[in-house]
């Protein structure tokens, strides 16, 4: 498999949801995987029939990556995108990179506030992060999972090239064949019940 993506681009600015100093920069990056054709042989055995008989060619898998930062309150997409080309200008690598769990993914600025509040707000704010980060098999509309256990997903911006990290114990899937929508539901759902679902498959899912 051959790993390519695009540069980081700042796709929108908006004001931050819930600070008044700061804007939020929408980045977005193209992520292509591209597969070799079927092998009919390998280091064991020889191919029975000639490789052009089975007709069977490469596949590229292209999706694409989303995440949102906070930036200064007088930036706009043009400032914004200034800063990127400066980045690349200094031999940096900026990235969206993905860490795969099957555990909620936490920011130390998460546990941090987690620790300030009470229990009961503290297992709520827990229940947001948790619905808002389900790995959702789009063509199924299932959660997905990897021995039987929910797979969390989350996309972090990285100012140098940093590869995607997976935390699940398991090998990383062999396939993209389209792109990972936003989960069916999404926001502040805290308290929400979640419908126990079967093993999801995780082919067409961006890992």
């Amino acid at each position: 498999m051959i790993k390519s993506v695009s540069q980081v681009r700042v796709a929108n600015v908006k004001p931050h949801a819930f600070k008044s100093n700061v804007n939020q920069a929408e980045l977005r990056q193209a992520v292509s995987k591209e597969y070799g054709s079927y092998s009919s042989s390998n280091d064991m055995q020889s191919a029975f029939a000639p490789q052009e008989a089975f007709n069977h060619s490469g596949k590229t898998y292209t999706s694409e990556r989303v995440c949102w930062v906070n930036i200064p309150i007088d930036w706009d997409v043009a400032k914004a995108s200034a800063h990127l080309t400066q980045l690349l200008a200094q031999g940096k690598q900026p990235c969206i990179y993905q860490v795969l769990s099957l555990e909620p993914i936490l920011t130390s600025d998460d546990r941090a506030y987690m620790q300030s509040l009470g229990k009961t707000d503290s297992e709520n704010f827990l229940t947001v992060k948790k619905n808002s980060q389900l790995l959702i098999n789009p063509s199924t509309g299932e959660i997905a999972t990897r021995s039987g256990r929910t797979i969390y997903r989350k996309l972090f911006f990285s100012d140098y090239e940093r590869e995607d990290v997976d935390l699940t114990g398991g090998k990383m899937v062999s396939a993209v064949d389209t792109e990972v929508k936003k989960p069916l539901y999404n926001g502040a759902v805290a308290g929400i019940q979640t419908e126990k679902v079967p093993e999801a498959s995780v082919a067409g899912l961006d890992f």
